[in-house]
């Protein structure tokens, strides 16, 4: 894409991380890439005026209802995809304390059939090129060429062991927890305690 060039999509979303896990939604044959878990969040609006955080926070409302409470945001990641890198898609990383964590509820819209918190050592691991479902420990090997935030996120992950062997990720959540964007997201995440869970609601 031309430098300066509009986009032909603009949206936004949350990560919302709590204890070494994120929020994740699995979409519904309704929405986009079906099956796959991704981020509340969706497409940019007029109303929006061009705030980002006010679309991730309208779409994050209208798909998982009330917002956990104590919900802080501590920085912005945009990604682009697409084969002219066309679609820009900004994730606002948000953390919340674990009482929020433990008392809250989502309620999905039709564009969800299911959420859980993921194990962000699990996410780093279902984002690697090499961790496919079809290549049992495929998540040990190291990158070719990886940085050290990458190697490092790369041993966390096989120090969590395998990750669930029934998800496939958004693509904008791999792109997110891939490794043009590890060191970045890595320091807007708090260290996470003795990990999260990866079951189903909390």
């Amino acid at each position: 894409m031309a430098t300066g060039e509009a986009p032909s999509k603009v949206g936004a979303g949350l990560l919302i991380c709590c204890e070494g896990a994120c929020l994740v939604l699995k979409r519904s044959e309704a929405s986009g890439n079906p099956g796959s878990w991704g981020l509340p969040g969706g497409n940019a609006d007029p109303e929006d005026a061009g705030d980002l955080l006010k679309t991730a926070l309208r779409e994050a409302g209208e798909e998982i209802g009330a917002l956990p409470e104590g919900l802080q945001v501590r920085g912005s990641i945009l990604t682009r995809r697409g084969k002219a890198l066309q679609k820009r898609y900004t994730i606002f990383i948000c953390t919340i304390p674990p009482p929020s964590r433990a008392a809250y509820q989502p309620t999905l819209n039709d564009e969800h059939t299911d959420w859980r918190w993921l194990d962000v050592n699990h996410a780093w691991a279902l984002a690697r090129p090499h961790a496919v479902a079809h290549e049992p420990g495929a998540h040990d090997k190291p990158l070719m060429g990886a940085s050290a935030q990458e190697e490092a996120a790369a041993a966390a992950a096989a120090a969590a062991g395998p990750p669930p062997s029934d998800m496939a990720l958004h693509p904008v959540v791999r792109i997110l927890f891939g490794g043009a964007n590890v060191a970045e997201l890595q320091s807007m995440l708090p260290p996470p305690g003795a990990g999260g869970s990866t079951g189903g609601a909390a």
